[in-house]
């Protein structure tokens, strides 16, 4: 009886240990640097990956599951200390749909703020300012507005501000000037010979102008967006057509 309890207990201990060494060895480590007072590791596991922080001494501080995560390290609130970001790739169809964490190390760790961003990478400006690196991201709201299949959108940017991303559209007036030189160009392009009975020309020239509209919008341009409309769109349904790209602002 004896012999059999002590079988037992042997045959407990070795499963333990190897369930334990199962476990440890059920992530294999893709990426592993050091910031701050931290490790950081991204940890294969099947189709996702693990996004895991520990302090110096390997303790775990926290984790995260992400399907297909990018990293990059970014100044974004101007302290001198990078932030992480981590923008996740999730499979749509023929596509992917992104989502954008940003992390902080100074003066601990902790997840400042995330942003859903749609089916565009994000960018990554400086502006020779000393607020920090800005986050620029596409409107994916405007990707199939009215229709059209014209690869625009409109543009905002974000900083980091007391941990909060949040728009930040002063220190940008160039790239959205930039931005709107292309736009109305294209616009220009568009009005040549339109007629407002071809519903296809009609879905595009709508959408150039509801982009153009965003961007004057979020760099608060003095601009007045109801003459703007009206002078570029002229068919019957302008008044329709502005109260929907109103309806984006309200």
């Amino acid at each position: 009886m004896n012999d059999k309890r002590f079988n037992h207990k042997v045959l407990f201990y070795f499963v333990s240990v190897l369930l334990l060494a199962v476990n440890s060895f059920a992530y294999s480590i893709a990426v592993e640097d050091t910031v701050s007072n931290y490790i950081i590791k991204i940890a294969n596991d099947k189709n996702e990956r693990l996004f895991l922080v520990q302090d110096l001494k390997g303790k775990k501080i926290y984790s995260k599951q992400f399907i297909n995560p990018a990293t990059y390290f970014y100044d974004l609130d101007g302290d001198d200390f990078d932030e992480a970001v981590i923008v996740d790739s999730i499979p749509d169809l023929a596509s992917f749909n992104y989502s954008l964490y940003v992390y902080s190390f100074e003066p601990k760790f902790e997840l400042c703020d995330s942003l859903s961003i749609g089916r565009s990478l994000p960018e990554f400006y400086d502006f020779d300012s000393d607020v920090g690196y800005f986050i620029k991201v596409y409107d994916n709201r405007f990707e199939n507005i009215f229709g059209s299949s014209l690869k625009i959108l409109p543009i905002q940017f974000y900083n980091l501000i007391d941990k909060t991303l949040l728009l930040d559209n002063d220190f940008s007036y160039e790239e959205y000037e930039s931005e709107l030189d292309n736009l109305l160009n294209l616009l220009d392009e568009a009005k040549r010979g339109f007629d407002c009975n071809n519903l296809e020309a009609k879905k595009d020239i709508q959408k150039i102008i509801a982009v153009i509209y965003a961007d004057l919008m979020y760099m608060n341009s003095q601009l007045s967006m109801d003459n703007f409309v009206k002078q570029n769109y002229l068919c019957s349904d302008v008044a329709s057509f502005l109260q929907v790209l109103k309806q984006f602002f309200e």
